[in-house]
């Protein structure tokens, strides 16, 4: 028996049965009935497909009835304030095939109250508008487009706790008392009540507004403050809503052709009741199955599609999740040909009835040439390439064969040498390839055998006149590494065998040779032939080099040449010289001693400009600096 709630005179809010006396069926006559019990059924004037009703004749105050519709062919619209009938939502009402709608008498006119399948509301009172997302129970705010102040009644479908579903009544915050803004329930929808089936009208807001909503739960899982509550929008396209979500349903495995199902009837503008079969006799093709329906792929399978046209299902086993590990217990699908159906059997079972075809786990897996690995079939072996057993060959040939992997072709292939060697278009060097020697080396040839690439000068082209920027080859030990570098690079260095540093004359001297003449100088008299201290005739005395006098000290001349010294001078007594060549240096290095002076041209990078003439004189291990001549003022 359904539960139904409704408000009379204030002090009724639920009832388990309510009796009412039967009187018979009602025909509408210009759009008005007269009732003479508390349950009728109505039917239309001249059995039109739909009549209006707007006039109820009879009852007083307090009185309730319940209407139904008499034929489930014939619609009956209730006509808001077209009469002395009134609707919670303002608008007319058609009566349901198979429902019913109770009205209440206000001394004046009939008030709507509530219906079983009628679409109207068990809770007479609108809403102000809908709110889908979650809500905080507190206060003044606006949802959906809609403020809602104090007292406004709202109904919650989104809240985060399903419990909260429903509707509300809105409390403004007093400072004062901070729990003052909390959000209460409605008389109509206490802790408690079941409200499986109550239907609220939203009036408002930028969504679903004018659109009805339901309490969609089981009877019995609809306990408010204790049950998750399921609102469910009955809205239509018009007002942007959605179709009724039917998954709530108990669901029906079997079919029968008088199964009654709704539908829409557009001829009568209303919806009706039609049993399965009369339904799939209307469409068209008369096959029962619209060409739409769609025949989906599950797992394991492909195809499938709408029955535009026809469709086949094969097995793909690509889109399954792959099993890692084998279980005897594992089932799978065999085809039983005593039965001439499908049918699952576990692993161990399909295994155990094999009769031929199967591989005992002795059965053994040898590793041949140039394969390493194998065993009997009692674990996973691995097989793997292993060349290290294979007999070496020493000599190859043009036909030996080589396995090559075919890109192309997606597979293993075999191929003779040539013809793998003559494919290379990168990264191989034939033998016939030649290495040739150019100027100043000797030596190379075809790539057949190690070669050797050596210098050979000796078919140069000999050069009668040198210049400080001819290049030579050296060794730089520091680089570890053949360098080139120019020839006044590399005799800056070198002394000649006039001393000087100049890159002229035609005879070097090496340190070694000098040395080796100073080491053991000769006492001579005759300083044009030999090598070493002189004192010849007429007091003259000097040095000479090779016969020739580099120094002569005599009574007559000072000096016969030019003395060149490698590092440090000494001069004592009374010397004339023709000048004296100075070098541009940062300053001395070292020196000069207490009582010595140093005279040097600056660099710039030391002590003085560029140019400038210096002298340096240490006095009493006092040492100052000055400069003679600036160069900047010449």
């Amino acid at each position: 028996m359904p539960k139904i709630c409704f408000d009379l005179n204030s002090s009724v809010e639920q009832m388990e049965q309510l009796n009412l006396v039967a009187g018979g069926e009602l025909t509408i006559s210009s759009g008005a009935i007269t009732i003479t019990r508390s349950l009728h059924t109505v039917d239309t004037e001249g059995d039109a497909v739909t009549d209006d009703l707007h006039t109820i004749n009879g009852g007083s105050a307090g009185d309730v009835i319940l209407l139904g519709r008499a034929s489930t062919a014939r619609a009956v619209v209730l006509k808001h304030n077209a009469g002395n009938i009134k609707t919670p939502a303002g608008t007319d009402h058609e009566l349901t095939a198979n429902g019913f709608v109770l009205l209440k008498h206000d001394g004046s006119n009939w008030h709507v109250q509530s219906g079983n399948g009628s679409g109207y509301a068990l809770n007479k009172l609108a809403c102000l508008t809908v709110v889908t997302s979650n809500v905080t129970l507190n206060d003044t705010q606006t949802q959906n487009g809609v403020y809602l102040g104090a007292n406004a009644r709202v109904f919650l479908a989104g809240q985060t706790d399903p419990t909260e579903n429903g509707p509300w009544i809105v409390k403004e915050e007093n400072p004062y008392y901070p729990s003052s803004g909390d959000w209460i329930r409605p008389d109509d929808f206490q802790d408690g009540f079941s409200v499986s089936g109550h239907l609220f009208y939203i009036e408002s807001g930028t969504e679903y507004a004018e659109t009805v909503w339901m309490i969609a739960n089981t009877a019995g899982e609809d306990i408010v403050g204790t049950d998750d509550l399921v609102p469910v929008h009955l809205g239509n396209s018009d007002a942007g809503g959605t179709e009724f979500d039917i998954s709530t349903l108990t669901a029906e495995s079997s079919n029968a052709d008088d199964d009654l199902i709704a539908i829409y009837d557009t001829s009568a503008a209303g919806m009706r009741k039609q049993t399965r079969s009369e339904f799939l006799a209307g469409v068209s093709g008369g096959s029962g199955v619209p060409s739409t329906r769609t025949l989906t792929a599950g797992i394991g399978l492909t195809g499938g599609g709408d029955l535009s046209a026809d469709r086949t299902f094969a097995l793909d086993l690509n889109g399954l999740t792959a099993e890692s590990t084998a279980s005897d217990s594992d089932y799978i699908a065999i085809y039983d040909g005593s039965a001439g159906a499908i049918r699952k059997q576990t692993r161990g079972e399909f295994l155990s009835g094999v009769t031929s075809g199967s591989v005992p786990t002795s059965r053994t897996i040898s590793a041949g040439v140039g394969i390493s690995g194998g065993g009997d079939l009692s674990a996973d072996r691995t097989l793997s390439l292993d060349i290290t057993g294979l007999t070496e060959e020493a000599s190859t040939g043009s036909t030996d064969l080589l396995v090559i992997y075919d890109a192309s072709a997606g597979e293993y292939r075999k191929q003779t040498r040539s013809n793998f060697i003559a494919g290379i278009t990168s990264g191989y060097v034939p033998t016939s390839r030649s290495i040739s020697t150019g100027v100043g080396l000797t030596g190379g040839g075809n790539l057949s055998a190690d070669r050797t690439i050596s210098i050979d000068i000796t078919g140069l082209s000999l050069s009668s006149e040198a210049d400080n920027n001819d290049q030579i080859m050296i060794y730089d030990g520091s680089a570890f590494g053949h360098r080139r570098q120019t020839r006044q690079k590399f005799l800056s260095d070198v002394f000649l065998v006039d001393g000087s540093r100049a890159l002229t004359g035609q005879l070097l001297c090496t340190v070694v040779s000098e040395a080796a003449s100073i080491a053991a100088p000769q006492v001579t008299a005759d300083g044009n032939t030999d090598t070493g201290f002189y004192f010849a005739i007429g007091n003259n005395c000097g040095i000479a080099c090779g016969g020739d006098s580099v120094f002569t000290y005599g009574t007559v001349s000072r000096s016969k040449k030019k003395l060149y010294c490698e590092s440090d001078l000494d001069v004592t007594g009374q010397t004339i010289l023709d000048y004296l060549n100075l070098r541009q240096i940062a300053e001395p290095a070292t020196g000069p001693s207490s009582g010595e002076a140093q005279l040097f041209i600056s660099d710039g990078t030391g002590i003085g400009d560029a140019g400038d003439l210096m002298i340096k004189i240490n006095s009493g291990g006092t040492t100052k600096v000055a400069t003679l001549v600036d160069y900047s003022t010449l």
